[in-house]
């Protein structure tokens, strides 16, 4: 809530309706009542958000969005979403559709690296539209996501239970040995600088990349 204060005190225009996402229901729900919680710290939070909306002659209602959502929100918000704007040569995209078969859509892509003809990913003029927005993923995907943004890739597609091509860096994260326990099968690709085409964008530091085949349909 404390954020949400910030946020409505530093942008919030007098006379102004205002609508406000949030990952905590519990929050959601103690804002939209006008400050009824049983929690006094909660109540006296919600009681300042609501002082500086009516000091603004305005109004505020607050929605609940997953926080799987609500993460990649924060990741778009904080970093250059055109820093991850790269992929894969074409001979090692070669190598992993020779083993694997061709997928049916790269969930994690651009208008200028893609491997299959539909994609989701950065439009010209820098927007995003992003996997995490569909109901489902389809099934035999393609992802090359960017980093923060692996775990929340290798929970959709284990509890959609879907086939799926992930490309990775090798890493000692937690989301690593989450990836290595679903993995069926996996190529080397090699390092980073060497297997990628990142036209004129600096690449990130990311170091050797794995690809890793997740089969989930029958678990």
């Amino acid at each position: 809530m404390e954020a949400a204060k910030k946020c409505i005190a530093e942008q919030m225009k007098s006379r102004e309706h205002v609508q406000i996402e949030m990952d905590s229901l519990t929050s959601t729900c103690i804002i939209n009542s006008m400050a009824r919680s049983t929690s006094a710290t909660l109540r006296q939070k919600a009681l300042e958000i609501w002082e500086i909306v009516l000091n603004n002659q305005g109004w505020l209602t607050a929605k609940w969005i997953p926080r799987e959502k609500n993460q990649v929100a924060d990741f778009l918000s904080k970093h250059r979403i055109q820093v991850w704007n790269f992929g894969l040569k074409e001979d090692q995209v070669s190598r992993i559709f020779r083993r694997w078969g061709r997928p049916s859509v790269d969930l994690f892509a651009s208008e200028d690296f893609h491997v299959c003809e539909k994609f989701y990913g950065m439009k010209a003029g820098g927007r995003w539209k992003d996997a995490f927005s569909l109901a489902r993923w389809p099934d035999k995907s393609f992802a090359f996501p960017p980093v923060p943004l692996l775990q929340l890739a290798l929970n959709r597609i284990k509890e959609e239970k879907i086939k799926a091509i992930v490309v990775a860096p090798e890493s000692t994260a937690t989301w690593w040995y989450n990836l290595k326990d679903l993995s069926i099968d996996s190529i080397t690709l090699g390092k980073a600088r060497k297997v990628c085409n990142r036209g004129k964008q600096k690449l990130p530091y990311i170091g050797r990349l794995e690809a890793h085949l997740i089969d989930q349909r029958d678990r």
